[in-house]
This record gives C-alpha cells, sequence and structure tokens, in this order.
C-alpha cells in the first residue's frame, strides 16, 4: 500500500468530523481543537457561510485561470477592496504562504532593480528556496543551502543594528510585526517604524508578511495597522480563505507594473472557488471601511 510522505510526527488522531472549534476522532471523542491547521480555521471549522459559497461555486465553475473574468472573481475584488491596505490596489491570489511571499521578493527584484534582501533573526516565511532564504531557523535552512545570495539578516527588535545590516544594495526588507515560528515575538513600535525608515533611506521597498498575523487575529484588519507604517507590498495568507488553500499580495500600481507578462505565473492562483471563499470570509467577518490599512 502506498505510504504517505509525512512532514510531521503522526499524532495517531483519525480526525472523522470537524466543526467550530471542534473535532471528532474515531474513536468517538471530541476534542476542543487549538491547532485549526496551523491557523487557517480562524473561523472555525466547516463554517457554514464558506461552505455554501464553495457549495455553490462549484456548481458554477470550479477551474478557471485568471486570463478569463468570472463573477466570482469581480465579487471578489470588490469585497477585498474594502479592507486593502491604503495605497496596494493590485492584489494578486496564490495557494500559500511560501508562494505569496516568493511573489512578493520577485517583485521586489523587478521593481527595484537590485538584490539583497534583509531579514531578522526569529523569522519564518516559507519552506520554498526563496522563502527559505529569508527564513532565519538553521535547521529548516542548513538541508537545502545554498539559498538565495546576498541575504542578511538583522537582530529583531534591535533598532540600533539597522543602519549596520542595511549597508550594500538591498532591493527590500521582509518582516512579520509578530514572529509566528520563531516564538510569538512581538516587534515594538520603534523597530518597525526603525525598518520602514531604514528602507526608505536604503532605496528598498518594505515587505510585510501578515500571513500569520492578518485578517483580525490582532484586533485589526492587519497587524501593522498598530505600528504607524505603510508597507510597499503584503502578504496574506492563512485565515483569509476560512479553510480554503489561499494566500494573497498586496502591492501598488507602480511596483505592480513592473513585473512584465509572463514573468509569474500560478495554475490554481484566482481560481473561482478560492474567491468564492475569501469573498465569504469577507462577508461573514463583515469589516467596517474604516479597517482599511
Amino acid at each position: 500500500m502506498l505510504k504517505y510522505l509525512r512532514f510531521y510526527e503522526d499524532r495517531g488522531l483519525t480526525v472523522v468530523k470537524a466543526l467550530g472549534q471542534y473535532v471528532w476522532g474515531s474513536d468517538g471523542r471530541r476534542y476542543l481543537d487549538l491547532h485549526t491547521g496551523h491557523g487557517v480555521a480562524f473561523l472555525g471549522h466547516n463554517n457554514p457561510h464558506v461552505v455554501r459559497a464553495i457549495k455553490e461555486q462549484l456548481d458554477e465553475v470550479m477551474t478557471l485561470t485568471t486570463s478569463f473574468r468570472s463573477r466570482a472573481l469581480d465579487e471578489m475584488l470588490d469585497s477585498l477592496s474594502r479592507v486593502a491596505p491604503r495605497g496596494l490596489d493590485y492584489v494578486a491570489l496564490q495557494n500559500s504562504g511560501a508562494e505569496a511571499v516568493e511573489l512578493a521578493l520577485k517583485l521586489a527584484r523587478r521593481a527595484s532593480g537590485k538584490g539583497g534582501l534583509v531579514t531578522f533573526t526569529g523569522s519564518f516565511h516559507g519552506r520554498t528556496l526563496g522563502a527559505l532564504s529569508v527564513t532565519w531557523n538553521p535547521r529548516y535552512r542548513k538541508p537545502f543551502e545554498p539559498l538565495l545570495e546576498g541575504v542578511r539578516f538583522g537582530r529583531f527588535n534591535d533598532v540600533g543594528g539597522l543602519d549596520e545590516v542595511f549597508k550594500g544594495e538591498v532591493s527590500a526588507v521582509i518582516v512579520e510585526v509578530v514572529q509566528g515560528e520563531g516564538g510569538v515575538n512581538v516587534a515594538s513600535r520603534e523597530f518597525i517604524r526603525g525598518v520602514r525608515e531604514a528602507a526608505d533611506r536604503a532605496g528598498a521597498l518594505l515587505i510585510i508578511d501578515e500571513v500569520q498575523t492578518g485578517f483580525g487575529r490582532t484586533g485589526a484588519i492587519w497587524a501593522y495597522q498598530h505600528f504607524g507604517v505603510e508597507p510597499d507590498i503584503l502578504v496574506a495568507g492563512k485565515a483569509l480563505g476560512g479553510g480554503f488553500p489561499v494566500s494573497a499580495v498586496f502591492t501598488s500600481e507602480e511596483i505592480a507594473s513592473k513585473l512584465g507578462r509572463g514573468e509569474h505565473g500560478t495554475t490554481y492562483g484566482g481560481n473561482p472557488v478560492a474567491c468564492a471563499a475569501v469573498k465569504a470570509c469577507l462577508l461573514y467577518t463583515s469589516p467596517s471601511p474604516r479597517d482599511r490599512g
């Protein structure tokens, strides 16, 4: 029999049902789920609004590339516009946080015309080769080196060290305002503002990775809103689709225009079912226009 290649330890529990904050095992017991699929089921397992929207979309159009217009895409864009970060009027849907980080890095390289990336100790941005290059933990990095060249790691929350790490050519800095995998480390307001200022001095773009913190998980639609800064590129994911695999990259028209046709692509990104899931999450949470970044 074919065996599944597991990347994590088998917990010995077969889940047969999930609803809200609970899962049920094949042993007949109900469990309180504090895992929620790596934080994906922010609105609860099998949220009825999201499930209904997905089922309705499956009956209409399931697979379609963004080379074609669709009702699902147009309606999703209309809903997402209410919470899009200020000044970032272009969005591309991807399938995972790591894939979104890859696009963000490519946008930064293309828009700046430079190499060099700055990130920080404790950072985690994904396990694809580009995202892994800006991830701190040597346990994840070393088995796959050499990775991208020109990546520098500053000390997280060390304002005094920013000038040193930004020396030389830098296309972008990528930062989590609250580190998740790194230990739930909250950035100071002074540090995030310092990163924004250092990026401006270096002519670099500021990428804020909100795959884990975005979509209301910190009390604001986007966690960066607590810090009084504005990103050039915002990466989102996990909770955005209410359990359906989807991520997003927000950026400005100026930056988006630097990426030519065919310089990035995705088979499933922006598919109608993902669009329906995102729209349903937005309607369910009913964010106010004042929550816009």
